[in-house]
């Protein structure tokens, strides 16, 4: 690296080491963030994903992969020194993932569209925090995610009609990827999913 300090975060990174100073002697490594979704529909997308010197995250971020569901009940267990299960975390992350996943959907093709600025990144962590949460009753939380998420839906339905298409051929490229709904809270911004969702079940 050419600097005294070491560069953080993905911008940094890629302006600085992308291009002739990655190569055989030089990685760099990143977050996917909504990079990898994009499958190169923005420069920044392309830059991620064509370089052979690039890796990122299959997730988000790092902090979807703490939030990884098959493995916060061994960390409860960790923590605690108590096996006792008294909250499904597999269960809730599905239901959570299945709700917002329509949202998801909307969220990609605003970035593939360049309609960001229209349904922003903070927009789609604002409708899909689950608000208050009871640890031993999270479905009242769930129908409330699912609620919020339906209206959203609806809103961005009426300002951008004709998309019904697009919207299909999104949710198609997402799935072919691998990618199911059950899994959604992976690919979200991880950050608010660790705060509002996580933190508040914790």
């Amino acid at each position: 690296p050419s600097h005294q300090k070491l560069e953080r975060g993905k911008k940094s990174v890629l302006m600085n080491f992308v291009g002739e100073k990655v190569g055989p002697d030089m990685i760099a490594c990143v977050d996917a963030d909504y990079d990898y979704m994009l499958q190169g529909a923005t420069a920044q997308s392309r830059r991620v994903l064509d370089s052979d010197y690039v890796f990122h995250t299959y997730a988000y971020s790092i902090e979807n992969m703490q939030c990884y569901a098959a493995s916060l009940h061994e960390v409860c267990v960790s923590v605690t020194l108590n096996d006792h299960r008294i909250f499904d975390f597999y269960d809730y992350l599905t239901q959570y993932s299945e709700a917002i996943f329509p949202l998801f959907i909307w969220s990609v093709w605003a970035y593939r569209t360049g309609n960001y600025n229209r349904f922003t990144m903070t927009d789609f962590a604002r409708v899909i925090d689950p608000g208050r949460f009871n640890v031993l009753d999270p479905q009242p939380s769930l129908d409330h995610l699912r609620s919020k998420v339906g209206r959203k839906v609806k809103q961005l339905q009426l300002e951008f009609p004709g998309t019904k298409s697009e919207y299909l051929d999104t949710k198609l490229s997402i799935r072919s990827m691998g990618h199911q709904p059950q899994t959604a809270y992976l690919y979200i911004q991880g950050h608010p999913l660790f705060d509002n969702v996580i933190v508040a079940i914790s």
